[in-house]
């Protein structure tokens, strides 16, 4: 429904004579409760005072009538409170019918303190430690000091605890906490921040030969990884883990393959896949098999292999030492081969001139 096509008349009539509420409005004409009040407003409606129960009105008599409770006790904010509950409206509307009535409850007792910053007298109730009369004067003198200056060690402690690890989040997860897709955003909007700010890893471009700590690492990694082979109740010995890596070596051909067999057929080159463990050459098996000219096809891409063998130059001379003995010749094709705008070129020269 447009604002124009609404009927500022019955909400008038509503709200007055049936004496119904903004949101009961809003539900029967089919329209927003903000846009009610808005009407309401505009038109000089004088509102209902809100705070008090259904079918209750409170007049100057109510508070007659708790005259003898007001009297019998000392009037505190702690009294008004329960009276209110007693009457059965909100606490704010019970301190200004007593305004109206000439009635003002009384303050817990407290005496004046002077503020450590601007020197200035403020008043304070018994059992509350104050030190400062504003917020301001206590951001002055908090700043430039630690945590353990201004609260102590013990103290300091607890809350750095609380801030780093609070309860609440303990244990849980970005999706636990917020949700899948609000982990996701999160997640962007870290790496990007990195990325922004230039964020660099501390072992970028080391090696073993030149880091002392990326050798350690490197180490620590492959006797952790032997010692799970060899452990008999390791998840890698059970049979369902093996099934699954028997699943994911079934996903081939890879995406470069797909492209060299493509390549092969559009050209009637004489190799034949075997990628998928249907030829191995000394417990060794090649992606692409030439019979006649005994070459082999290696298709790979170089961050699996230095992470497998430490570089790429290393993985070559394995598949060397594996084909060259029984007469086998290696093509080598890597990412920096087939994922060009060219690598239909390149691949096609490095193959011929191989088979020649």
């Amino acid at each position: 429904m447009r604002r124009d096509d609404l009927n500022v008349k019955e909400m008038i009539r509503l709200y007055l004579e049936k004496k119904m509420t903004c949101l009961d409005i809003s539900k029967k004409i089919g329209c927003a409760y903000t846009t009610v009040l808005d009407r309401l407003h505009k038109n000089n409606v004088k509102m209902r005072i809100q705070g008090f129960k259904k079918g209750h009105k409170i007049n100057k008599v109510d508070l007659e009538e708790y005259k003898s409770k007001i009297s019998s006790k000392p009037l505190t904010y702690e009294r008004c409170r329960e009276l209110a509950k007693e009457i059965g409206i909100s606490k704010v509307l019970l301190y200004l019918r007593l305004k109206e009535g000439g009635i003002k409850p009384k303050r817990r007792s407290g005496k004046f303190k002077e503020c450590l910053v601007c020197h200035n007298s403020f008043y304070t109730t018994n059992g509350v430690k104050k030190m400062f009369c504003s917020k301001k004067c206590g951001y002055e003198y908090r700043r430039g000091k630690t945590c353990e200056e201004f609260y102590g060690e013990k103290k300091a402690k607890q809350i750095m605890k609380r801030m780093k690890h609070p309860s609440y989040l303990k244990g849980k997860t970005f999706e636990e906490q917020w949700g899948k897709k609000k982990a996701k955003e999160i997640r962007k909007k870290i790496n990007l921040s990195k990325s922004r700010n230039g964020f660099v890893p501390w072992n970028k471009g080391l090696t073993k030969e030149t880091d002392k700590r990326v050798l350690k690492n490197s180490i620590g990694t492959s006797k952790t990884i032997q010692g799970m082979y060899d452990n008999p109740n390791s998840v890698y010995n059970q049979p369902e883990f093996r099934e699954k890596q028997l699943k994911g070596l079934l996903k081939r051909p890879t995406a470069f393959e797909k492209r060299i067999s493509e390549l092969c057929i559009e050209h009637s080159l004489p190799f034949i896949y075997t990628g998928d463990g249907k030829f191995f050459i000394n417990l060794k098996n090649p992606d692409f098999v030439n019979n006649k000219d005994k070459v082999v096809i290696e298709v790979f891409y170089s961050w699996f292999k230095i992470r497998d063998y430490g570089s790429v130059e290393k993985y070559k001379e394995f598949c060397r030492k594996k084909y060259n003995p029984s007469g086998w010749g290696v093509i080598f094709i890597d990412e920096n081969e087939v994922n060009v705008d060219n690598w239909k070129e390149l691949c096609l020269n490095k193959i011929e001139q191989c088979i020649k």
